[in-house]
């Protein structure tokens, strides 16, 4: 699977984070490392990548100062499409 992501720009690991954001709106960092069983640390590092190519914004929560849900850009959701062709090819 990644050897097929990978002429997307994308690993298993950021394809799975990224299928989880749309699934689940407003899922924060330590919510999405719980989920995937890695620290919150490992997490980070990924959805830092994720948003420095544009595909996921991480907003601020009102209610909770350093809360910063995720959510998928127009790019990301496209990248999630074509990442989700390549997935059931390989499936």
């Amino acid at each position: 699977m990644d050897e097929a992501l990978r002429p997307l720009g994308l690993s298993v690991s950021q394809y799975a984070v990224m299928a989880d954001i749309e699934r689940t709106l407003g899922l924060t960092n330590a919510d999405l490392a719980r989920r995937a069983f890695i620290t919150p640390q490992s997490m980070q590092g990924i959805l830092s990548n994720l948003e420095k190519s544009g595909l996921i914004l991480r907003g601020s929560d009102v209610n909770h100062g350093r809360r910063q849900p995720s959510e998928l850009t127009a790019k990301g959701r496209v990248m999630l499409r074509n990442a989700e062709t390549v997935a059931h090819k390989m499936e």
